[in-house]
C-alpha cells in the first residue's frame, strides 16, 4: 500500500550559502592567522585576535569587491551592474551575519 500512494522522488537543486571561490578567498586571506589565534591559550586574547582577523578579512574583501567593480562598470550595462551589485550586498550582508555569530 505504501508503494502505491508513495510519490515519486525527485532530486531538488542545492543553492550553497557561499561557492567554493569564497571560501577559498577567506581561506587564502586568514588560514595562517587563524591557525596562530587557536594556540592561543587564553580565551580573551585568542577571541579578540580572532575578531581581529575577522575585520582583517572583511576590509580585505570589500576591498577586493570594489576594485572589481571598477572593472565591471567598464564592460557592463546598468541593469548588469544592478544585479551584480545586489548580489554583492547579499554577500557582504551574508559576511557581517556570518562573522557576527562566529
Amino acid at each position: 500500500m505504501a508503494d502505491a500512494a508513495a510519490k515519486p522522488v525527485a532530486d531538488y537543486p542545492v543553492f550553497l550559502e557561499f561557492e567554493d571561490d569564497a571560501y577559498e578567498a577567506v581561506e587564502r586571506l586568514a588560514i595562517a592567522d587563524v591557525r596562530d589565534a587557536l594556540v592561543i591559550v587564553e580565551k580573551a586574547p585568542r577571541e579578540a585576535r580572532l575578531d581581529d582577523i575577522k575585520a582583517t578579512v572583511v576590509a580585505e574583501l570589500a576591498a577586493n569587491l570594489r576594485s572589481s567593480a571598477v572593472v565591471i562598470e567598464s564592460d557592463h550595462s546598468a541593469d548588469e551592474i544592478n544585479s551584480i551589485s545586489d548580489t554583492s550586498n547579499s554577500i557582504r550582508k551574508s559576511i557581517f551575519d556570518e562573522c557576527g555569530s562566529l
